[in-house]
């Protein structure tokens, strides 16, 4: 189960998911394009909505997470070595992440894969 809910003030956006909700967004990330669908949060504090779907994209550019408004979906594009970092990071917190952790993807001058712009993202992992 992947959950995607998004702050419209600062734009953060987090995905929630259990380890299988985790490796199958990294798979989605390392091959696309693709979609993957979020299921509906039972609430979306201390967010303000809830997005339908993550969608993976090529690029010849840098990773970036961009929010879509009009299909309320998260759009996560680049080129593919920066996507195969992103999966991998996405499959690790899966094996090795304690449920309730979280990490934060956000892009800094000479990021290895993040481009400028992209959307701070929180990334938790949920129980099983």
């Amino acid at each position: 189960m992947i959950e995607v809910v998004r702050h419209n003030e600062t734009g953060e956006v987090e995905i929630s998911a259990d380890p299988d909700g985790m490796v199958a967004l990294a798979e989605a990330i390392r091959h696309a394009p693709g979609v993957v669908d979020a299921g509906e949060p039972e609430s979306t504090w201390p967010y303000d909505e809830a997005l339908r779907q993550i969608r993976t994209e090529v690029s010849d550019d840098a990773v970036l997470f961009v929010y879509d408004d009009a299909t309320k979906s998260l759009r996560i594009t680049g080129r593919q070595q920066g996507r195969d970092v992103l999966a991998e990071n996405f499959a690790d917190f899966a094996r090795e992440g304690t449920p309730g952790e979280h990490w934060h993807v956000e892009w800094f001058p000479d990021h290895f894969y993040l481009g400028e712009g992209s959307a701070p993202v929180v990334v938790a992992l949920q129980d099983a």
